[in-house]
């Protein structure tokens, strides 16, 4: 992953081909290599080798649970503008749940397909979940307090202090 961070996606890209040809059974090989294709600008492969990963998960039995929910979040976000919205909904609904460590991203995406669909009363009542939710991160709860105001639900009683702020 170094030499993507490196802004050498094309390394990693063969690196990570590599690692799927001695390991064709392994959902982290191909969720590295869709990491490296997405790095490299190329989306489609990136979403193969996501869903690739996703259909490797059962039996790939070393694969923690939370790492099998970031598989499927990540391989969401990058077939969402793909998806029909019921599709992301249907996918994300085990893990847009507070207290879910995948609950705010999760459910922003979630959130958007809602809106997607009209359901914008739906998905101001999930921006402002997320909001409340202080296991989320600060700046998805802030985002989200501001997403549910412009679609009429006030969240901004669950803001997040600002840093420096006397809170």
């Amino acid at each position: 992953m170094n030499a993507c961070r490196r802004s050498r996606p094309k390394n990693a890209v063969a690196l990570f081909q590599l690692n799927t040809e001695a390991y064709p059974n392994s959902a982290n090989a191909y969720d590295s290599l869709g990491d490296g294709y997405a790095a490299d600008g190329q989306n489609e492969k990136a979403i193969q080798a996501s869903q690739k990963a996703l259909e490797l998960l059962p039996a790939d039995k070393g694969i923690p649970e939370p790492y099998r929910d970031l598989a499927l979040l990540r391989a969401t976000t990058l077939e969402f503008d793909k998806l029909k919205p019921e599709e992301v909904i249907s996918r994300l609904e085990p893990i847009t749940k507070p207290g879910n460590p995948w609950f705010g991203s999760a459910g922003e995406l979630t959130a958007m397909a809602y809106i997607k669909q009209g359901h914008n009363d739906q998905a101001g009542r999930l921006f402002a979940a997320i909001a409340a939710d202080k296991q989320v991160p600060d700046t998805i709860r802030s985002r989200a307090v501001q997403i549910a105001g412009t679609l009429g639900v006030d969240a901004s009683a669950a803001q997040p202090a600002q840093p420096g702020s006397s809170e």
